[in-house]
């Protein structure tokens, strides 16, 4: 059904040639439950199948379309066998290598290019640090490396091209954004209020500060 979805996708906006394919699914509000209840993780058996099912529909109506691949979350508790838990990212990709190394997708690519989102949690967490573990394992853009290195784990030695200098694959940042505290009228609520947003963190300059790191570590 999701192919036939993205299928119909591209034929009805022909112009459209860039597509991530999934989102966040190491994360229980995109994904649930994580695990089976054998506590043995099943979203990296899901997501895999549904990106390689959609890489191969849009290529289907355009060879030329480029499909990036999984829009990673930067955190999640680590794998402890309990459902509804969020996953770490490392345990995700290594959960996907091994479904893909037996999957029927094994000998073809499943993606163009990886997209991950390094936002900062909670973004009072230094730059240089890369992203606080106290949520899971954890990366950030500062800490990227460590990401690519488990990625490159997972499909190293397969038709599907891993990051660095054996595949080349390309990345794509996505969902970096450093929030600032609204200083018109017309908002309300309180989500900013758990994510290290405040008087410190939430101005104008701290943001420019962090894109502009984030401009130069890129």
């Amino acid at each position: 059904d999701f192919a036939a979805f993205l299928t119909k996708l591209a034929n009805t906006f022909p112009s459209v040639t860039d597509y991530v394919v999934m989102n966040e699914c190491n994360q229980t509000r995109f994904v649930n439950p994580q695990f089976s209840d054998a506590g043995v993780n099943q979203s990296a058996a899901i997501c895999g199948s549904a990106l390689a099912a959609g890489y191969d529909a849009l290529k289907g109506v355009n060879p030329n379309i480029f499909v990036w691949g999984l829009g990673l979350s930067p955190r999640g508790a680590a794998v402890d066998g309990r459902q509804h838990r969020d996953v770490s990212p490392f345990d995700f990709l290594k959960a996907l290598g091994a479904w893909y190394r037996t999957s029927p997708y094994a000998g073809q690519k499943i993606m163009d290019g990886v997209d991950l989102h390094p936002y900062p949690i909670p973004q009072s967490v230094p730059f240089a640090q890369g992203n606080s573990n106290a949520y899971g394992p954890a990366f950030g853009v500062a800490t990227l490396p460590l990401v690519y290195q488990a990625f490159y784990d997972a499909f190293k030695g397969t038709a599907q091209p891993t990051v660095g200098t054996v595949g080349h694959l390309p990345v794509s940042l996505n969902e970096v954004g450093v929030q600032t505290v609204p200083t018109v009228g017309g908002y309300t609520g309180t989500e900013t209020a758990n994510w290290g947003i405040d008087g410190a963190t939430g101005t104008q300059d701290y943001q420019a500060q962090w894109y502009t790191q984030l401009i130069a570590a890129s």
